[in-house]
């Protein structure tokens, strides 16, 4: 079971904290699953939060663990194309694309990340793959809309 401590001067009642989050922050030290599952769950509540930055620093050392699951490698990859770590964020989704080959959620990102890099002809060729896995669903109608203005 991981130890916690608190950090050693917080802020004073009334003063907000430096790094945003609450009045005093946590911090897991020690190792093993349990440390990863905090890990997770304080990744995915920055992420939720839009502290991407922060957020793709705690996947990056699960990642690198190897004890990511294919839902946090999404967020993962999601937090890295957020604060343009375009790079990283395709060998992710490569990666998800190589393990789970019908997921049309790694589908998806792999097209906004196309669309992002103004790769038009590859993220159209994603977005009509996802219409036709999802023929009820208007976003892909809308990429391939926002697609056909970015190239005029």
């Amino acid at each position: 079971m991981p130890h916690w401590r608190l950090p050693q001067q917080g802020p004073s009642p009334g003063q907000e904290n430096p790094n945003g989050h609450g009045s005093f922050t946590l911090q897991p030290f020690g190792g093993g699953m349990a440390t990863d599952a905090v890990r997770a769950e304080y990744a995915d509540v920055l992420s939720w939060d839009k502290a991407f930055a922060e957020a793709a620093e705690q996947y990056r050392m699960l990642w690198n663990k190897g004890v990511l699951g294919s839902q946090r490698s999404l967020r993962y990859a999601r937090a890295l194309m957020a604060v343009r770590e375009y790079d990283a964020a395709s060998g992710i989704l490569e990666e998800l694309a190589r393990r789970e080959p019908g997921s049309t959620d790694v589908l998806e990102a792999r097209a906004d990340l196309a669309f992002v890099l103004r790769h038009y002809d590859r993220a159209e060729g994603f977005y009509r793959v996802l219409l036709s896995a999802r023929r009820d669903d208007p976003l892909p109608y809308s990429k391939l809309a926002d697609i056909s203005i970015a190239r005029q």
